[in-house]
């Protein structure tokens, strides 16, 4: 799912980019995603880069999984 999500944004070079778990734990799984952008300003960058961080954001959630404490989405 994750690198489906980079390889429909434009901005990301999803050829480049790298995941993988490197962690499990009773607690937790750890992933590490390396990507990398392609747009003319830091904060197109940074608008990507929080773009995809709610997106995985969601995608955990859908597959049942929660957040370290502290990253929970505050209820609406």
């Amino acid at each position: 799912a994750i690198r489906m999500r980079l390889e429909s944004d434009p901005a990301f070079l999803a050829t480049d980019a790298k995941v993988g778990i490197v962690a499990l734990t009773a607690l937790a799984v750890e992933i590490q995603l390396t990507a990398y952008v392609d747009l003319g300003s830091d904060r197109a960058e940074s608008d990507a880069r929080h773009a995809l961080f709610t997106d995985l954001m969601g995608v955990a959630e859908a597959s049942g999984l929660t957040l370290s404490k502290g990253m929970e989405r505050a209820p609406k």
